[in-house]
This record gives C-alpha cells, structure tokens and sequence, in this order.
C-alpha cells in the first residue's frame, strides 16, 4: 500500500512543478494543452473501466487510472495557481529558465500509459 501513495505522491508532486513552471514561463497554450491531455485521457479511462463486464471488481484498473490522471491534472492546475498567487502577492518575480517540450512529452506518454493500463485489465 505504501507503494500505492508513493506512486500518487511522486505524480502529484511532478505535475505539480510541471504547473508551476509552466505559468512561470507564461506558456498558456502548453499548459492548456496538457491539462487537456489529461482530462481526456482520464474519461477515455473511464469509459474503458465502464465497458469491462464480467469478473469480480471489473473495470477497476480503468477508474483507478482515471483517478490517477484527475489527481495529475488538478496537480497541474495548482501548481499554475500557485505561482500566480505568489506573482500577485508581490514576491519577486523569479528567473525561469526555458522548459523545452520534454514536460509534454512526459504528461502525454503518463496519459498514454494509464490508458494502456486501463486497457489491459
């Protein structure tokens, strides 16, 4: 079980840093892009979970993926909020230096992974 929260730990909290620098770097359409990635990974999750028939606890790889990739997207989402609340409390403003697009490769292949998973059951 450990195991369990050290997973959901480690996806919150890199999606979470994702977010943050993102809407530090001010790169809307990317962060956009990715929350979007994960919302619709998490429903086609969903449906797979749903479709399963038969077996004891069906489809439940499929809800727990979905649940996984909500936490992912709201991480992201609060790491974005996070940063623009300190922006707006007037901290000084930080030096980012430039993600390149490894962020949104990393978040579509967890999306792509967790529906594969989802899949698979």
């Amino acid at each position: 079980m450990a195991l369990v929260w050290a997973v959901v730990i480690f996806v919150a909290l890199g999606h979470l840093w994702i977010g943050y620098r993102r809407a530090a770097m001010r790169s809307w359409r990317q962060l956009g892009a990715a929350l979007a990635v994960l919302l619709a990974g998490a429903l086609v999750c969903q449906l797979i979970g749903e479709g399963k028939t038969g077996g004891y606890l069906a489809g439940i790889i499929g809800f727990m993926m979905m649940l996984l990739l909500l936490i992912a997207a709201g991480s992201l989402a609060l790491g974005g909020l996070i940063r623009l609340g300190l922006e707006a409390a007037g901290r000084p403003r930080l030096t980012v230096v430039a993600l390149l697009r490894w962020d949104l490769a990393v978040v579509g292949t967890f999306a792509a992974l967790a529906i594969g998973f989802s899949a698979a059951e």
